[in-house]
């Protein structure tokens, strides 16, 4: 039984959402390891920061760092937090940035003030980034993402990652496990109000996406 895919929903209380019907549980299952420690930052590798903004009931605000290195992406930081203050978690933001040498943050586009005020705190202009070419936008040490409007392509392209175990996540990560185990699709319509943490799973998208050619250009 505790093989089935709702033992976690049915005796544990964890599947908020249910069981998926768009990633393989299996995969899923072969992305989990316990082989390394994701308090330890690696510095030679390219890392990327995520958020997926939410302060109000119903929407939790996400943040998901990720590393590149010994070829597969590795989850370092899978947390999410329920209705807090934007200046905390700027400042968090800040702190994690320095702690796993992050080189890439992306936001997702829908919170321009998020994005307007952590370039701030990082120097980089111009902090209005609708003033230059969407062009430039991937040179951006602090990138916005249109992730509403592409959300079922990068849900695909999640899903190569996963069923190529291109993708390492660390056993402790329950909440980011059970998120990717929930994602139900009516076509091509993510329905959210059947899936579970999703923003931790939409802020692990926007990573997976920037991985996408293994390079992630900056400046600064």
């Amino acid at each position: 039984k505790k093989k089935s895919p709702e033992f976690e929903r049915e005796y544990n209380l964890k599947f908020a959402g249910g069981v998926g019907n768009f990633f393989d549980l299996d995969s899923i299952d072969a992305c989990v390891v316990d082989d390394y420690d994701p308090t330890i930052p690696v510095r030679e590798a390219i890392t990327v920061m995520a958020n997926d903004t939410g302060y109000s009931d119903g929407s939790k605000f996400a943040r998901v760092i990720c590393s590149w290195f010994n070829n597969a992406i590795y989850v370092m930081v899978a947390e999410q937090h329920d209705k807090p203050l934007m200046t905390d978690m700027l400042q968090r933001d800040l702190d994690k940035r320095m702690e796993y040498y992050v080189d890439k943050t992306v936001i997702d586009g829908s919170d321009p003030a998020y994005i307007y005020a952590l370039k701030e705190k990082l120097g980089e202009w111009p902090i209005d980034y609708h003033t230059v070419p969407k062009d430039n936008y991937n040179s951006m040490l602090v990138e916005p993402v249109p992730f509403t409007k592409q959300q079922y392509e990068f849900l695909v392209h999640d899903k190569e990652v996963i069923e190529s175990g291109g993708l390492k996540i660390h056993k402790s990560f329950d909440n980011l496990i059970i998120g990717l185990k929930s994602p139900y699709m009516n076509g091509t319509t993510f329905d959210k109000k059947r899936s579970a943490n999703n923003d931790l799973v939409d802020a692990l998208s926007m990573i997976l996406q920037k991985f996408k050619a293994k390079t992630i250009n900056v400046t600064g």
